[in-house]
């Protein structure tokens, strides 16, 4: 299966590097894209994800619809190429290319509607399906295809003890004690 992953946030690199690593041993052909995002693009580098750069992220309202266009023909453009089948991320151009290709799209939205009201009316309208969090709240009806809520939270794909080992060293250079209670 031909799979793209679109990164969004430096957190989505954590988020779904498991992910990509566990689709590869499987066989699946995957697709990274990210925009123009130094720290994300850095994690990939670490990991040793290649990766395809869409552009530059806009601060102005007409700025951000332009480079969404943008956006959306790149992946357009990679999901006719090599005929991907499936497109994840938090990603409004995987939702609207899945609208218009036979590929399929999982969204995941781990944000309240009411935060992120733009996302909610941009993409869930044409992904085929929305993972999120059962904590988040919404302010009207999902319009996606299918909602699936999970008990659970993003990080902890990548923070389960079956995925992360904790560094005791670093709690040494802050002068933590081992036993003393803390909170980020």
């Amino acid at each position: 299966m031909n799979i793209l992953i679109d990164i969004g946030h430096p957190a989505h690199v954590h988020l779904l590097r498991n992910t990509y690593f566990d689709l590869q041993k499987r066989g699946h052909n995957l697709f990274i894209t990210v925009k123009d995002i130094p720290i994300a693009q850095q994690l990939l580098h670490n990991y040793g994800i290649p990766f395809i750069t869409l552009g530059v992220k806009k601060d102005s309202l007409f700025q951000k619809a332009l480079s969404q266009l943008s956006f959306d023909w790149q992946i357009l453009r990679l999901v006719r190429k090599y005929k991907i089948d499936l497109g994840i991320g938090t990603s409004v151009s995987v939702a609207h290319v899945s609208k218009i290709t036979k590929m399929k799209s999982i969204i995941l939205d781990d944000d309240d509607d009411a935060v992120q009201m733009f996302f909610v009316k941009l993409a869930h309208p044409f992904a085929d399906v929305v993972l999120s969090p059962n904590a988040v709240q919404m302010y009207a009806p999902r319009q996606a295809k299918q909602t699936i809520y999970y008990a659970g939270f993003h990080e902890l794909a990548y923070l389960h003890p079956k995925r992360f080992t904790p560094d005791p060293s670093v709690l040494q250079e802050l002068g933590i004690a081992a036993d003393e209670k803390y909170f980020i």
